[in-house]
């Protein structure tokens, strides 16, 4: 184990000092982020709702962050649509639409990505590529 954790603190000491990479990790972490808020806002107005973007934001980076600590697999995203949802309500969004885009969203960001994903690797088996 100890080779593996040497390869992987060097790799990250190499990104950290250089500063395109480091750059890259940030702009890429902000990226995400801002897409998950963007992906949220429009499960909000599909069902009539609105917040502020950066309202959004918050609630989204904190509730995530929440969720990734729960240390049971899988209780993630249970733990993130539950907390996202009484997060809408606490901000003001009425708790049915607040339950409803929370599902939405979290059916959006995690399982409808999963399609094209299933495609790919079909496409990658039928060419001999996996």
């Amino acid at each position: 184990m100890r080779p593996a954790l040497h390869s992987g603190a060097a790799t990250v000491a190499a990104a950290v000092r250089s500063p395109r990479q480091l750059g890259l990790l940030v702009a890429g972490n902000a990226g995400s982020a801002i897409l998950y808020c963007l992906c949220l806002f429009a499960c909000l107005r599909a069902f009539g709702a609105s917040s502020s973007l950066w309202t959004l934001l918050a609630l989204s980076i904190g509730v995530r962050l929440l969720g990734a600590l729960v240390p049971v697999a899988g209780a993630g995203a249970a733990v993130s649509t539950i907390g996202l949802s009484g997060a809408l309500v606490a901000v003001g969004i009425d708790k049915d639409v607040a339950v409803t885009a929370a599902l939405t969203n979290q059916f959006v960001v995690t399982y409808l990505p999963a399609i094209p994903g299933w495609l790919a690797t079909r496409d990658l088996i039928a060419r001999d590529y996996l």
